[in-house]
């Protein structure tokens, strides 16, 4: 009796292995592009390179950027440098998002929170962690996540234009004002000449 309950329990933890692997496959989309970002501390320090990539490989396409593995740029958010120096830290993460760009992934993957947060920030990507990856693959998001950053990019670009209008047109009105000033400054030199004569 004992051997025939653990051999019904091998055969349904088997089926539920199998049913697992079956599904697994629906959750994979070769159709999305992303980029993975090395975070120092697991990368460099902890020399650990190869896992994310392949658990990013079992769900998506994944295209490298130029400066990756030991050669990986830095976020700039690690080491204090964001908080004592948050214009060199945003400067470090734009040039990291423009290489992410440039790789014309749609999403960019890291594994660490300072990384995300920093490159977030300072790219127009979608950037995620790798936790947050898996999850929305598992759930179906993916589609959704693009979607929205899309949105919200399209809203701050709109909002964007907006200000800019706006600040041309205060720069107009302000040289208007001074330029009224000059005019009323050479007319009152001009008066003043005229009655000296």
């Amino acid at each position: 009796n004992t051997n025939s309950n653990i051999n019904s329990n091998n055969n349904s933890n088997n089926n539920s292995n199998n049913n697992y692997s079956n599904n697994f496959d629906s959750f994979i989309n070769k159709d999305i592009s992303v980029t993975y970002h090395d975070p120092c501390h697991l990368g460099r320090h902890s020399g650990e390179f190869d896992a994310p990539r392949e658990v990013i490989k079992s769900f998506s396409n994944l295209i490298e950027m130029e400066n990756i593995r030991e050669n990986s740029l830095c976020c700039g958010s690690g080491g204090g440098v964001k908080s004592a120096f948050p214009e060199i830290s945003n400067l470090i993460a734009s040039r990291r998002g423009e290489e992410a760009e440039d790789t014309g992934a749609e999403i960019l993957i890291t594994s660490c929170p300072f990384c995300k947060l920093n490159l977030n920030e300072n790219s127009s990507m979608e950037v995620l962690d790798l936790s947050e990856f898996i999850l929305a693959c598992i759930e179906g998001n993916i589609d959704k996540l693009l979607k929205d950053k899309h949105e919200k990019s399209k809203e701050e670009g709109k909002n964007k234009q907006k200000n800019d209008k706006k600040e041309e047109k205060g720069k107009k009105e302000e040289n208007r004002k001074e330029e009224n000033k000059e005019d009323k400054n050479k007319q009152k030199l001009i008066d003043e000449k005229v009655e000296g004569l």
